[in-house]
């Protein structure tokens, strides 16, 4: 995710001057163990703190559920407005970009053309599924 990240910070400063500045945070925190840091609430006040905006990009989701539905346009959105930050957007999850879809289609027939193989070299789809691309 880092070097995902890393990646796109690279593009929008290239297009946006060095005064972007980016982080990558963690959110979804369970229960009273040490969780991965910065936190998302963490960097939110800090940017609330410096009067900036905010974009948040879940690139490790795929698909809009309940950490980005929930969560990030509401939980975080609000912390947001409560911490000062002066504009919060999120981007959406990739699960809705044609070029995503499309990918893994190309990946599929990809895998179709030179088969699949599990680790142990075992069938990986049931018996009646007489399309599967590792038929023993």
């Amino acid at each position: 995710m880092e070097l995902t990240a890393n990646s796109i910070a690279k593009h929008f400063v290239k297009q946006y001057g060095p005064s972007v500045r980016w982080t990558v945070c963690y959110q979804s925190r369970v229960g009273p163990l040490e969780w991965i840091t910065p936190s998302t609430e963490e960097e939110l006040k800090k940017a609330g703190q410096r009067g900036e905006s905010v974009i948040i990009a879940p690139i490790a989701f795929v698909s809009e559920h309940s950490e980005t539905l929930v969560e990030l346009d509401i939980t975080c959105q609000k912390l947001a407005i409560k911490f000062g930050v002066q504009e919060y957007k999120r981007v959406p999850t990739l699960s809705l970009s044609d070029v995503f879809i499309s990918s893994l289609v190309e990946l599929i027939h990809s895998a179709e053309s030179v088969g699949i193989n599990s680790q142990d070299h075992v069938r990986i789809c049931p018996r009646e599924y007489n399309k599967c691309p590792y038929i023993v």
